[in-house]
């Protein structure tokens, strides 16, 4: 999950945090490609389940539906906080990581006709202004 308010757990919420007052970051390793939401996009679809009176299947995705890989995403985020900063990925920090993730949004657009709406650019751009 992405967007305002995103955790610091999260990986874009704890880039724009080391961001604000570091010089050189340190991540886990970014060759992994992930379906970021926003967290906004997240809560709608949440209301859109708690207010349906339709029946819908036990597990619903959320998601956008597209993988992006993460070093993009990180590297938005440089680009929007025009920081002096470096950031340095441990391929070897321990974690496994999935290579690949992305939500089949659609039996929550057949069900409940939600899709995402907030880009993955604007989501970004409104986290780091959040936080600045």
């Amino acid at each position: 999950m992405i967007g305002p308010g995103a955790p610091e757990s999260t990986l874009t919420g704890r880039v724009i945090r080391d961001l604000r007052g570091r010089q050189l970051i340190e991540v886990g390793s970014l060759d992994v490609w992930r379906d970021f939401v926003d967290v906004r996009d997240v809560a709608e679809a949440v209301v859109a389940v708690a207010l349906t009176d339709v029946k819908v299947p036990p597990v619903l995705n959320v998601g956008t539906g597209r993988a992006v890989l993460a070093r993009d995403v990180a590297g938005q985020l440089f680009e929007l906080s025009g920081q002096p900063a470096r950031i340095v990925e441990d391929i070897h920090d321990g974690t496994p990581a999935v290579a690949w993730q992305q939500a089949d949004t659609a039996l929550i657009g057949k069900h409940l006709g939600w899709s995402p709406k907030i880009s993955l650019d604007q989501s970004l751009t409104d986290s780091w202004a959040a936080q600045t």
